[in-house]
C-alpha cells in the first residue's frame, strides 16, 4: 500500500509541478527608434531632458519571441556639470501582432551598466519576469537627427525572461 501512495503523490506532485513551471529563453534584439526630446530644465549645471521614442524590435534569433513587435518608451535623462556621461531611466512597452504587451523599466546610472527588466505582462505574457543589459554603442547605429529636438538610434537588447505556464 505505501508503495502505491507513493507513486499517487509522485505523480501529483510531477504534475502540479508540470503546471507551475515556466517557460524560460534568451532575449537578443535591437530595437530601432526614433524619438521627441523635450528639454525640462535647462541651465548650466544642469540638463534634464525627457523624451519619449516609437520603434520596431527586430530579433537576432530563429523565431525570436520579441521579433516584429512595437516598441513605445518614455525617459528622462539627466546631465550634471562635472559628471561623466548621463543618467537615465525609463519604462517601455512592447506589443505583438495579439494586442499583447509586455512591460519594463531600464536604468542607466553615471558610467554604469544599462540595465533593463521586465515588470508586467498581459495575455500570453502574464507573469513575465527577466531582465538584462542594453547598449547603443554595440549595434553602431546612430545617426544624425533628421529634425531638431529628435534622435533616432538602435539598442542592442540582450538578457533572459521567463514566462509562467498555463
Amino acid at each position: 500500500m505505501q508503495g502505491k501512495l507513493w507513486v499517487g503523490v509522485t505523480i501529483l506532485f510531477a504534475l502540479v509541478m508540470g503546471n507551475t513551471t515556466a517557460f524560460a529563453d534568451e532575449v537578443n534584439h535591437f530595437i530601432c527608434r526614433s524619438a521627441t526630446i523635450r528639454p525640462a530644465v535647462w541651465t548650466d549645471d544642469l540638463k534634464l531632458f525627457v523624451w519619449d521614442d516609437n520603434g520596431v524590435i527586430v530579433g537576432q534569433q530563429e523565431k525570436s519571441a520579441f521579433h516584429a513587435m512595437n516598441s513605445q518608451c518614455v525617459g528622462v535623462t539627466k546631465r550634471e556639470k562635472g559628471k561623466k556621461g548621463s543618467m537615465a531611466n525609463g519604462y517601455c512597452n512592447y506589443s505583438d501582432k495579439d494586442g499583447d504587451l509586455v512591460a519594463l523599466q531600464w536604468a542607466h546610472p553615471h558610467g554604469g551598466p544599462r540595465k533593463w527588466s521586465f515588470i508586467a505582462g498581459t495575455g500570453k505574457w502574464t507573469g513575465i519576469t527577466g531582465g538584462g543589459v542594453y547598449n547603443t554603442a554595440e549595434s553602431g547605429v546612430r545617426t544624425k537627427p533628421q529634425t531638431k529636438g529628435t534622435f533616432q538610434s538602435c539598442v542592442h537588447v540582450t538578457g533572459t525572461y521567463e514566462v509562467p505556464k498555463k
